[in-house]
């Protein structure tokens, strides 16, 4: 389990501030880095190799950070031409996706709701505060649950859009504002993940099951609004992927655990 601990929170120290705009800048990308880089491998490693580790990590994180800054700016000096430059089309729908502030603001949300919820399940503990503090560090069982649950919402995310990019130039191609469709993707993909990796980890696919087919009956009117623009297309690889980033990392997340695959 502390191999788990440490190969699932370096990715997450790594790999996040690259999934969410709020945590993109150089210095809030590096203290985030520097934070959970040590909080997953300071409790397992010891001595030089912790801090080698931690060094390494942090390059990792800083450079990726640095590549996918300049990736965007190369997106954003790029507009596209014609309707039909599909190409520029699906780099500019990338480049919405992360930077028109949709994401970064539910980020925001979404660790302000986290904090919120954690101090006042502290407050509730009373004295016993600095115990649930040591646990919550400390113990592997949590540091796993919690770097899965990062990478499956957010991490996730990258590779549903690098999936979805030829379908959102073919929304393009038929007249579709991506601009309408991207955010509700967005938001819909994080529950949708959030919720299949929370009831996978617990043990209960049927309740996983239900999840999609009633986020799949949410949106079968919207597909229907846009029938003949590849909407439909859209919406069935996005789920197909999404599902399969948190199905994966819920199993991985209950192997590490030591419980059985389902």
């Amino acid at each position: 389990m502390e191999l788990a601990r440490l190969w699932l929170g370096l990715i997450v120290a790594v790999c996040l501030p690259m999934s969410l705009p709020f945590l993109r800048r150089n210095w809030v990308a590096a203290i985030f880095c520097a934070s959970y880089a040590a909080y997953a491998i300071f409790p397992v490693l010891d001595g030089w190799a912790a801090v080698l580790t931690w060094c390494v990590a942090m390059v990792a994180g800083q450079g990726g950070n640095l590549l996918a800054q300049r990736l965007d700016l190369r997106r954003l000096l790029r507009r596209p031409g014609t309707r039909g430059d599909t190409r520029v089309d699906q780099r500019e729908s990338l480049t919405l996706i992360r930077k028109m502030g949709v994401a970064a603001q539910s980020g925001r949300t979404a660790l302000l709701l986290a904090g919120t919820l954690m101090i006042s399940g502290l407050t509730f503990a009373g004295s016993h505060a600095t115990d649930v503090i040591r646990d919550l560090v400390l113990r592997d069982e949590w540091a796993v649950i919690l770097s899965g649950f990062l990478i499956a919402v957010f991490t996730g995310n990258e590779l549903v859009v690098l999936i979805l990019r030829p379908y959102l130039g073919a929304l393009t191609e038929h007249g579709e504002d991506v601009t309408k469709i991207i955010p509700l993707g967005v938001y819909l993909g994080w529950v949708e993940r959030a919720l299949v990796f929370i009831f996978i980890t617990a043990g209960q696919p049927e309740a996983a099951a239900l999840a999609i087919a009633a986020k799949s009956l949410a949106r079968l009117p919207e597909v229907h609004r846009h029938d003949g623009t590849g909407f439909g297309q859209y919406v069935t690889v996005g789920t197909l992927t999404s599902l399969l980033v948190s199905v994966a990392t819920g199993l991985t997340v209950r192997v590490a655990l030591g419980l059985s695959p389902l």
